[in-house]
C-alpha cells in the first residue's frame, strides 16, 4: 500500500469536492414536510371530529331510545297495575255473584295472565333502556378520550402549518442573500 498520510490525504480531499446541498432549497424540502405533517395532523383532526360527531348523534339516538323505553316501561307498569285491579274487582264480582262466579273468576285469570304480559314488556323495556344508557355511557367516554385527540391533532397542525411558513419565508431569504452575494462576488472576479 501507499503512504497513508496522502491517502488521507486523497480522502480529505475528495470529501471537499462533494458539493454542500444548496441552503434555500434544503429550507424548501424541510417546509415541504413540515406542511406534509401539517395536512396529516389536519386530517387526523377531521377524522376525529367526524368519529365524534357520529358518536354524538349516536349517543343523542341512544338517550331518546333511553327515554322511549322508560315510557314503555311506565305504560306496561301502569298497564299491569289497572289488569291486577281489575282482577281484583272481578275476584270481589265472583265472590258477590254466585251464579256468574266461574265467568268472574275466568276474567280474573285473564286479567292476571294480562298483567303478567306487561310486567314482562315492563321488565323487557327497562332493560332496553339500562342497555341503551350503557351505551350513550360508553360513546360518552370515548369521546372523553378523542377530544383531547382531536385538540392535540389542532395544535400540532397548527404549528406545522406555522413552522412550514417559517421555513418557506427563511428560503426566501436564503434566496435573496444568496443573489445579493453573487454580484459582489462576480465583480472582484473581474
Amino acid at each position: 500500500m501507499g503512504d497513508p498520510e496522502a491517502e488521507a490525504d486523497a480522502i480529505g480531499g475528495a470529501q471537499d469536492q462533494t458539493t454542500q446541498p444548496d441552503p434555500a432549497q434544503q429550507l424548501d424540502s424541510d417546509a415541504w414536510f413540515a406542511e406534509f405533517l401539517s395536512e396529516n395532523a389536519e386530517k387526523l383532526e377531521q377524522h376525529n371530529q367526524e368519529a365524534i360527531n357520529e358518536n354524538d348523534a349516536a349517543i343523542a339516538a341512544a338517550s331518546a331510545r333511553h327515554d322511549k323505553d322508560l315510557e314503555i316501561a311506565q305504560r306496561s307498569h301502569e298497564f299491569a297495575a289497572l289488569a291486577r285491579d281489575n282482577a281484583g274487582d272481578y275476584a270481589k264480582e265472583a265472590a258477590a255473584n254466585p251464579y256468574r262466579r266461574a265467568e268472574f273468576e275466568d276474567d280474573a285469570q285473564q286479567a292476571l295472565q294480562r298483567a303478567a304480559k306487561e310486567d314482562e314488556l315492563a321488565a323487557k323495556a327497562e332493560a332496553d333502556a339500562a342497555e341503551a344508557q350503557t351505551e350513550a355511557k360508553r360513546l360518552e367516554e370515548e369521546n372523553t378520550e378523542l377530544r383531547p385527540i382531536r385538540s392535540g391533532h389542532e395544535v400540532e397542525a397548527s404549528i406545522r402549518h406555522d413552522q412550514a411558513q417559517a421555513l418557506e419565508r427563511a428560503a426566501a431569504d436564503e434566496r435573496e442573500s444568496q443573489a445579493l452575494n453573487r454580484p459582489a462576488e462576480g465583480a472582484g472576479q473581474e
